[in-house]
């Protein structure tokens, strides 16, 4: 059978569903509830197979008696995760014991003999590592340094980078990708200011989206900023021509050069397209409540609007707004 490093790693790679592979789209297995073992998106994936060998070589070094994943007790997986608190703040173990939750999935389907229930006594330790002023602020740029990072860029090009990637939420390789066709300004839309229909059509007239995970998505522009973005960069283009015509790294270089130039790097070390994701997240949000809108119904919005299902609840938008003084 392997090592368990090799194990688990096995585990994650049987539940790998790229694409409209043999496993289908993850939206339409969600309507059978199919998915709970199945992993869609090359990141997530990267990041299942990197936590399911680090678990494998901490289970070698901590507790060899184990040598079958279906033998692992629920008490070493929290063990783990009590491991990492000193070096993980609270996000980032809530995160790895989703990551647990999904390679449990993973080794039951894999392992047919297998029957392991880590989740049910799965914790999240409290983190013993002391935040930075980036940790705290959650990778939100604040609407202070977004003005100050748009004015520090030297082109049009990198200005509308900023107000597209703050009005609209995309990922960045939604701003990467997108393309002129995508852009509709003759949609009003919620806010008046048009909408991105952010997917292509295949040959069978399914939708397939741009960004992680493949999910279709509409949203509503939020700025009138970004509109005028938005007109500035498809002025003169055809369909399928590309809105912004730059690599997602060379994109993640301009935010991340403005940065430092005005002075807020500091506050945003490992933050780029994402943090203007978060403000956008945030400002809708905070719109919604400004309407009246209840929080329940608001947080599915919120996570509609940020393609991450609107049944995701508050574990969906928590990496992204504050949502809890309201």
């Amino acid at each position: 059978m392997g090592n368990m490093k090799n194990q688990l790693d096995s585990a994650v790679c049987a539940c790998y569903r790229p694409g409209d592979g043999e496993g289908g789209k993850k939206y339409e297995l969600k309507k059978d509830n199919a998915i709970e073992h199945q992993i869609f998106g090359k990141l997530h994936y990267k990041a299942m197979r990197n936590f399911a060998r680090n678990f494998g070589e901490w289970l070698k070094e901590n507790f060899p008696e184990y040598r079958y994943a279906k033998d692992i007790p629920g008490f070493v997986c929290n063990k783990y995760l009590d491991s990492k608190a000193d070096t993980n703040n609270d996000r980032s173990l809530k995160k790895l014991k989703s990551y647990m939750c999904k390679l449990q999935a993973c080794v039951n389907y894999h392992f047919g003999t297998a029957n392991v229930d880590w989740k049910s006594e799965l914790v999240v330790p409290e983190s013993r590592k002391t935040e930075s002023i980036s940790d705290r602020l959650n990778g939100c740029i604040s609407k202070e340094d977004v003005v100050k990072i748009r004015d520090a860029c030297n082109t049009q090009l990198k200005k509308d980078v900023v107000t597209i990637a703050e009005g609209t939420g995309e990922r960045g390789e939604g701003v990467a990708h997108m393309t002129v066709e995508m852009y509709r300004p003759d949609i009003p839309g919620e806010f008046g200011f048009g909408q991105v229909h952010l997917y292509t059509i295949d040959e069978n007239g399914r939708r397939k989206g741009i960004e992680k995970g493949g999910r279709p998505r509409i949203i509503n522009i939020l700025t009138v900023e970004a509109k005028h973005a938005f007109d500035r960069q498809t002025e003169g283009k055809v369909s399928g021509d590309k809105i912004i015509p730059r690599a997602i790294r060379t994109i993640s270089g301009y935010i991340n050069d403005a940065m430092v130039k005005a002075g807020v790097k500091e506050l945003y070390k490992n933050v780029a397209v994402h943090g203007f994701r978060k403000r956008f997240g945030q400002d809708l949000y905070d719109h919604n409540v400004s309407q009246g809108i209840d929080r329940t119904e608001n947080i599915r919005r919120c996570n509609l609007a940020l393609g991450h299902g609107e049944d995701r609840g508050e574990e969906g938008i928590r990496p992204y707004i504050d949502a809890y003084h309201y």
